[in-house]
C-alpha cells in the first residue's frame, strides 16, 4: 500500500480552482502523456478513464488502469498518475458547500450516502473509493459526463451533475459489493435531519429515539443498516465535516470551532477531527486555506 508522499507537489484549493465560477463545480478532460504529480485538494473529485494506458497511485496503492476505472476522492485525499501513454482522464469536481445546499438530497439516498459519506470519508479508505464500469453502464456514465460538461447555466450544471451522480450510484451496486441498493429507512432520514439541525447538541441514542418515538435498539439497527454507522458515529462524521468547512471559511480559532460544532473539549475535538480527516485541524487549515496564516490553536 502507498503511504502519503513526503511532498505533495500540488495542493488545489476551492478558492482558486473555482475562482471564476459562481458555483464550486466544474469538469475537465485531460490526455496525459507523462507522469502527473501527487496532488490533493479541498473539494470532491470524481476521476475516470476512457482511453490510453498508465498507472494510478493513491493511499490505496498503485494499479494499472483500464477504460472504465474511476475514483471518488474526498477532500484531503491525494493521488497521482504514472507511466502515462495517451491516458484520457475525465474529471468532475465540486466543493463541500454544495453538499449542504444544492446536493443535500445525496445524504438521504442510500447509495449516494455510502459514496460520499460512509465510503470515501471512512478512515480505512484513506479518503478514496475506486469503481469500475463496463459496457452500456460505462457508455451511459460517459454520456452523462459529457452532458454535464456542456451545461451552459448554473441551473443546468446542478441538474446534470445530479444526473451524472445518479448514473454513478445506480451502477455502483454492480461495481462495488458494499454499495447499498435500498432507499434509506424513514426513521434513519428523520434521525439524520434532527442531527443536521442541531449538530452541537449533546445527543444520546436514547434522546434521539425518544424524539422519534422509537425504541433505541430499533433506531440503532435501521440507522446502521442505512448508513453503515451508528447515529452517534454519524454525528461525529457530520461534526467533523462542519468543522472542516469552518476552518476554511472563517478565521475562528480551532478550539472555538470545536466547541461550535459540539466538541467543547479541545482534546476530544482533536481526536475526532484527525479520525475523520487524517490530519489535525490546524494542519488541515494551513494545507487548504487560501491566503494568510491560520490562527493559533487554543
Amino acid at each position: 500500500m502507498c503511504t502519503t508522499p513526503d511532498h505533495i507537489t500540488a495542493r488545489l484549493k476551492s478558492s482558486q480552482h473555482f475562482a471564476a465560477r459562481q458555483l464550486p463545480l466544474d469538469s475537465s478532460r485531460h490526455i496525459l502523456k507523462e507522469d502527473y504529480v501527487p496532488h490533493d485538494h479541498d473539494f470532491f473529485e470524481i476521476a475516470f478513464i476512457s482511453g490510453g494506458t498508465g498507472k494510478h497511485l493513491s493511499a490505496q496503492g498503485e494499479q494499472e488502469v483500464a477504460v472504465g476505472d474511476g475514483w471518488v476522492l474526498a477532500p484531503g485525499a491525494w493521488h497521482a498518475y504514472r507511466d502515462c501513454e495517451e491516458l484520457v482522464v475525465h474529471n468532475c469536481n465540486f466543493g463541500l458547500p454544495l453538499l449542504e445546499r444544492e446536493l443535500v438530497a445525496l445524504r438521504h439516498d442510500a447509495a449516494s450516502n455510502h459514496l460520499f459519506f460512509t465510503g470515501p470519508l471512512a478512515l480505512e479508505r484513506r479518503g478514496l473509493i475506486a469503481f469500475h464500469l463496463e459496457g452500456a453502464a460505462f457508455e451511459a456514465f460517459l454520456e452523462s459526463w459529457h452532458a454535464f460538461a456542456c451545461a451552459k447555466t448554473d441551473l443546468q450544471k446542478v441538474a446534470r451533475l445530479l444526473l451524472f451522480l445518479d448514473h454513478l450510484t445506480s451502477s455502483f451496486g454492480s461495481s462495488h459489493r458494499e454499495a447499498p441498493e435500498k432507499k434509506l429507512h424513514s426513521a434513519a432520514i428523520a434521525a439524520m435531519k434532527l442531527l443536521e439541525n442541531e449538530p452541537a447538541h449533546n445527543w444520546s441514542l436514547d434522546e434521539l429515539a425518544r424524539q422519534l418515538h422509537l425504541a433505541p435498539g430499533y433506531l440503532a439497527r435501521v440507522f446502521k443498516t442505512a448508513t453503515g454507522l451508528s447515529p452517534i458515529s454519524w454525528l461525529h462524521r457530520l461534526r467533523a465535516e462542519r468543522a472542516a468547512q469552518l476552518l476554511l471559511q472563517t478565521a475562528q480559532p480551532v478550539a472555538e470551532i470545536g466547541a461550535q460544532v459540539g466538541w467543547d473539549d479541545p482534546n476530544l475535538f482533536a481526536r475526532r477531527f484527525r479520525a475523520a480527516h487524517g490530519v489535525s485541524a490546524s494542519i488541515y487549515r494551513s494545507r487548504f486555506r487560501s491566503g494568510g496564516e491560520a490562527p493559533p490553536e487554543d
